[in-house]
């Protein structure tokens, strides 16, 4: 019955949008010149890149896997009038398809006009032939479409109310902020991203860590197995934090992020995505923030 299910999900799927032909792209070794610095990070590791043709001069889209240790993640990355931002992504299976429909945060550096785009995404794991589809409020297109984006967190707003529970179950809210500095990290084990930012968010957290007034804290939706598992390999030194479907309203299950609440719950550092410069940013932030009286 199962098997018989899936076959009429993905006929569906298909009759769905036999007015729409999906657009193709293959993927190889070729690294963009937008990825190259991706690539030079991971050099370890054997990339897979695929263009996708958005229709807009202004936007390029790549997808593609990475595998190191056998163990292959998919990623997607934009650039945006020469802004890159890439995140790690998830497909579901379906029969021989891997399949999934995704939403990247186009500009998220851009705290006045952020945007973001939304496609519909199959890939055979036995070829290199990768099918796709715009998405935009549901209905298929093969434009790319831009859409504004209303951020529950700004910069310079108020950090929105949250509700978890610390690894050993203690509850944390932002009451518990109060007059504390916050650094928060929203990540997950299975973000590529979030793994490799890692080690340089413990240098930062040992450098503060003796600081009263600071708080780390990193917060997932992931299950606390998993994320305990991770941490048997892995050291993550800030607090960790679990969240429900309510904190994914609140993060957008855009990871990483790395967020910086002053004193008064104002959010004073917003970054959603992987930079190189992120733990500099981290920093100057922190410490403009120890020198201002609030």
């Amino acid at each position: 019955m199962r098997k018989i299910y899936l076959i009429l999900v993905v006929i569906s799927f298909y009759a769905c949008n036999k007015n729409n032909m999906y657009l193709t792209s293959e993927l190889t070794s070729n690294c963009p010149k937008e990825l190259e610095s991706f690539k030079k990070e991971n050099i370890d590791s054997d990339i897979k890149f695929a263009k996708l043709e958005t229709g807009l001069d202004s936007l390029k889209i790549f997808l593609g896997l990475m595998t190191k240790n056998n163990k292959t993640d998919y990623w997607i990355s934009s650039n945006f009038k020469g802004s890159n931002f890439l995140k790690g992504i998830s497909l579901k299976d379906s029969l021989e398809f891997l399949t999934g429909d995704l939403t990247i945060e186009i500009n998220p550096f851009d705290q006045i006009s952020p945007y973001k785009v939304s496609l519909k995404v199959l890939h055979n794991p036995m070829t290199n032939k990768v099918e796709y589809l715009w998405l935009n409020n549901g209905l298929t297109n093969n434009t790319a479409s831009l859409i504004k984006v209303e951020k529950p967190i700004q910069q310079e707003k108020k950090f929105p109310e949250i509700n978890i529970n610390s690894i050993s179950g203690e509850p944390i809210s932002t009451k518990d902020f109060k007059d504390k500095i916050v650094v928060i990290n929203w990540w997950s084990t299975g973000c590529a991203p979030c793994r490799k930012e890692i080690p340089e968010l413990n240098e930062i957290y040992e450098k503060y860590k003796s600081n009263k007034e600071i708080l780390f804290l990193a917060i997932t939706s992931d299950k606390k197995e998993s994320v305990s598992k991770f941490l048997e390999k892995h050291e993550f030194k800030y607090v960790q934090g679990f969240g429900d479907k309510d904190i994914n309203k609140i993060f957008e299950d855009f990871q990483p992020q790395n967020i910086i609440i002053d004193k008064k719950g104002i959010t004073k550092f917003f970054l959603a995505g992987y930079l190189d410069q992120t733990p500099l940013f981290i920093e100057k932030t922190i410490e403009q923030l120890l020198t201002e009286k609030q």
